[in-house]
């Protein structure tokens, strides 16, 4: 199947809603915010904060979150997002379109319709969806995400990743992009910060970051100074696959 360039050829094979008349009933978007806070409000999880920051100082429009499980703040502030995930506990979650759209419409923080698509799908791999489509890829504790799906993403994009599974040491070596900023976790809210980032991604005993030694050692390296998320702007286009 070619790649998916717009919302009406993604549609046809994704969960994929815009305007849906049936409502649901309060039980059931009782559940959804049941699941919702169970998975991340009550953790702290939300990040609300980071994707306030995101919205109110970058041209971000277009969303695509590989890795989701059933996290959907990106869509509280943005009005277009691509979801992927393989868990089918995510899958079940996104394939109810019509409480999710009412749930996700009583959160959001802008007045304007929303898009949201769900993949089912493998986000290691390849995405049928077209290259230099998105204005933010996010990278949350998913694994390496960015490899994959860095074409997705526009020359002037942004990302922002973890470091969880060495996402964000990886990506800091990728001539392709640029440290832009980091968000730390202070008394319970996150704050962005662009000062000191040469410190960031280099380790403590000097020796230089190789990309062979973040994947076998990444467990055993020892930053000068770390962050909670990392912000980074894709400079260049990547090579063709």
């Amino acid at each position: 199947m070619p790649p998916a360039r717009s919302w009406d050829e993604l549609k046809k094979w994704s969960f994929c809603v815009k305007e849906e008349n049936e409502r649901p009933s309060v039980l059931e978007i009782a559940k959804y915010y049941r699941s919702y806070q169970s998975y991340f409000a009550a953790g702290q999880f939300e990040r609300r904060e980071i994707f306030a920051y995101l919205k109110a100082h970058y041209p971000i429009f277009r969303v695509l979150y590989p890795g989701c499980s059933i996290h959907v703040v990106p869509s509280f502030f943005f009005r277009e997002v691509v979801y992927v995930d393989k868990n089918e506990k995510a899958a079940a979650f996104f394939r109810e379109m019509t409480q999710l759209r009412t749930f996700i419409g009583r959160e959001k923080e802008f007045k304007s319709d929303f898009q949201l698509a769900f993949i089912q799908a493998d986000y290691t791999e390849v995405l049928p969806l077209k290259d230099q489509l998105f204005d933010l890829l996010i990278s949350i504790d998913a694994g390496l995400v960015t490899p994959a799906a860095k074409f997705n993403l526009k020359t002037g994009g942004f990302l922002l990743v973890n470091d969880g599974h060495s996402d964000a040491s990886l990506t800091a070596l990728d001539p392709a992009f640029e440290l832009k900023g980091v968000f730390h976790l202070q008394r319970g809210k996150y704050f962005f910060s662009a000062e000191g980032l040469s410190r960031y991604f280099q380790p403590k005993n000097g020796a230089p970051l190789q990309p062979d030694i973040v994947r076998k050692q990444f467990r055993e390296i020892r930053y000068l100074a770390v962050a909670d998320y990392y912000l980074f702007r894709k400079i260049a286009s990547n090579p063709k696959r």
